[in-house]
């Protein structure tokens, strides 16, 4: 850990600096996790997760979809056109709250521009 020009102080130090910042990104990731959570908790979808067109489909949120279309399997079942529409809605999904559907009940909403800007939010449940 040290060198011959190195003092014991010099070490530590960068040692130490290393370690305050690892803290510091912890943190950040951390609450961020926290800000999630609670959204989730509120019953909106955070959409960290979605399975892509495949020509032949694996899973039962794959049929229907077009080529380039995701499907959020988070619990909410939005369809997006691409996949930089699902990463913006994956990271920041307080932009536009989406709520959890219920359990059974495959109510699947389309961002294209073709549906309703003032769709009731209440027509996802």
């Amino acid at each position: 850990m040290y060198y011959h020009d190195e003092t014991t102080a010099d070490a530590l130090e960068a040692w130490s600096d290393s370690r305050r910042e690892a803290d510091l990104g912890q943190s950040v990731l951390e609450a961020r996790a926290n800000r999630l959570y609670a959204h989730e908790q509120a019953g909106f979808c955070t959409h960290q997760s979605a399975v892509g067109y495949r020509p032949t489909p694996f899973y039962d949120a794959q049929k229907g979809l077009k080529p380039g279309q995701y499907r959020c399997t988070d619990g909410c079942g939005t369809t997006f056109d691409d996949e930089l529409a699902w990463v913006d809605a994956s990271q920041d999904p307080y932009r536009s709250p989406v709520r959890i559907r219920r359990a059974g009940i495959p109510t699947w909403k389309s961002t294209s521009p073709a549906a309703s800007p003032h769709m009731d939010p209440e027509e996802t449940l």
